[in-house]
Formats: C-alpha cells, structure tokens, sequence
C-alpha cells in the first residue's frame, strides 16, 4: 500500500483543534547602551572587566583584552598593562583591531598604548579565575557539609574526588 503524503503542520494544529500560534512580532532588538565611564580609579577593573564582554571580539585579540589592565585613560588615548607572559598576543594588527571596537562602541575616536609588566593585576581573566576558585571552594565545602556525603565518608571510610568537583556555572 501506498501511504499519504503527512499534512504539513498548520494542517496537524487544525485538525488537532488547537489554532496554530501566530508568531510574536520581531522585536528589534536594542543594543545595550553603552557602559558608562568609571568615576574613579576603584572601579576601573570591574569597568574594564564588563566592557570587554560586551565588545564584539574573537580569539587573540579576545585574550589579549582579558590579559589587559586599563591603567589610565587620558582623552583619546588609553593605557593598557599587561603582564610580561602576554607579549606573544601582541602585535600592531590585533592592538588596532582592539582600538578600533573601543572607538566604535563609545563612537569617538581610541587609541591604544600598551605597557607591560611582571603583574598586570586585576585583569578580567584574572577577576574570572579568582571567581572560578572561590566557587570551587564554596562547592566543596557544601559536599563535605551534606548529611549524604558526611554518611559516605564516616560509614564506609570513603574519600571525597576533589578533582571532580565542579561548580554550577551560573
């Protein structure tokens, strides 16, 4: 026997008496206005740390902006410090390339200047591992606080991996 070609799926919905829904108008959406500038050199990292996630960057020069400290911000002309380990991100092509998403996300014009040093400091990579080992610890010790875990270790002398634990991303 030859079997009937499928009714297509607005088809299915009707005969299913259910109305087929209409698709939500296409919101445009709105670019996130742009971060507003530091008012003082205490938030400069966490300033420089949410800017860089929001510029439109992929692999090295990506790095190269997470390894990077803003340390002074003079008009048009930033400094960016880096540690002496990250000199191989650097090169004139990716410097302007970074130059360039500044410039076109506060529409004005940036110029970069790159310093480095035996510790950058607080760079968004660094701030993320911080983060990262803070979580892992805090992960950790709720395994060693459960009332299941605790039973496990004391009743079958069994040990916790601490090479397995993994905290939730959130």
């Amino acid at each position: 026997g030859s079997q009937a070609p499928a009714p297509d799926s607005a088809e299915t919905e009707a005969q299913a008496g259910t109305p087929a829904a209409a698709p939500a108008p296409a919101k445009a959406q709105e670019p996130p206005l742009p971060l507003a500038e530091p008012e003082s050199d205490h938030d400069v990292g966490s300033w420089w740390a949410a800017l860089v996630e929001r510029l439109p960057l992929d692999g090295t020069v990506r790095n190269l902006a997470r390894n990077a400290v803003l340390a002074q911000r003079q008009d048009d002309l930033w400094t960016l410090t880096l540690a002496t380990g990250h000199q191989v991100l650097v090169n004139q092509e990716r410097t302007q390339e970074l130059a360039g998403a500044l410039s076109d996300y506060f529409q004005r014009r940036i110029r970069l200047t790159l310093e480095f040093e035996a510790d950058a400091g607080d760079t968004p990579e660094a701030l993320d591992q911080a983060r990262r080992r803070e979580r892992l610890a805090e992960a950790r010790q709720a395994l060693l606080d459960d009332g299941t875990v605790k039973n496990l270790i004391e009743r079958f002398n069994a040990r916790l991996d601490e090479h397995s634990i993994q905290p939730r991303e959130d």
